[in-house]
């Protein structure tokens, strides 16, 4: 009986081992594509990579640059596109009219299920009689996204509502380069069917037990 008290004890183990999510570094492979687009004042770059402005009599630049295409390991932090803003300085303080936007697209190859999701997101700033200010770009909520078992996650929002908006990316208009950063995590993979295999198992040990039982004692 012994003998049979410590299998079923094995196999209560083993199922729970099984019954649980396994969670470990997965690789992912996976492109962006950033595109902005105008729509009150601006004039975007036959690319989409380029949007401009005539404010205080001088011209406002923006551009971003795509980074990748990305083959990691998850869970990680990466800088999937890169801003700089140029202003040389206006005659007058100015503020964008508002009302463009920007979106940044994930291509998923790696794992499957594979697809493509979209951050989008709005452009507002003002600038003043120098190289100073700040543009800002104010990502849409939710932040994050799943494609397949793999989690996106805007990294490097704001979270101060008193410095800008929610969820907002800030440019100087200095030319300082600015990064965009995703966390990529993958999600916990269950597996039930040996999980399930393990509790028939189980069960039927322990029937097989009840009858020995039965058996000596008649």
């Amino acid at each position: 009986m012994r003998r049979v008290s410590l299998i079923l004890s094995c196999l209560s183990a083993f199922v729970f081992a099984l019954g649980t999510s396994v969670a470990h570094a997965d690789p992912i492979q996976f492109s962006t594509s950033s595109t902005f687009a105008g729509s009150t004042g601006g004039t975007v770059s036959p690319d989409g990579h380029k949007l401009s402005w005539t404010l205080g009599g001088s011209p406002l630049t923006l551009e971003v640059g795509d980074l990748g295409p990305f083959s990691l390991n998850t869970p990680v932090t990466s800088t999937v596109a890169t801003f700089k803003a140029t202003y040389p300085g206006g005659l007058v303080a100015s503020s964008l009219p508002g009302g463009d936007v920007f979106t940044l697209t994930i291509n998923q190859t790696v794992p499957t299920p594979s697809g493509s999701s979209s951050f989008s997101s709005t452009i507002y700033g003002s600038v003043g009689t120098t190289a100073d200010g700040l543009l800002g770009i104010t990502f849409q909520t939710p932040t994050n996204f799943n494609i397949g078992p793999v989690n996106y996650a805007l990294a490097n929002l704001t979270q101060n509502t008193v410095i800008a908006p929610l969820n907002t990316l800030l440019i100087p208009v200095d030319g300082t380069a600015q990064e965009l950063k995703v966390l990529a995590t993958s999600s916990a993979v269950p597996l039930p069917s040996a999980a399930g295999a393990g509790v028939v198992m189980l069960i039927a040990m322990a029937g097989w037990a009840k009858l020995r039982r039965s058996r000596r004692a008649a």
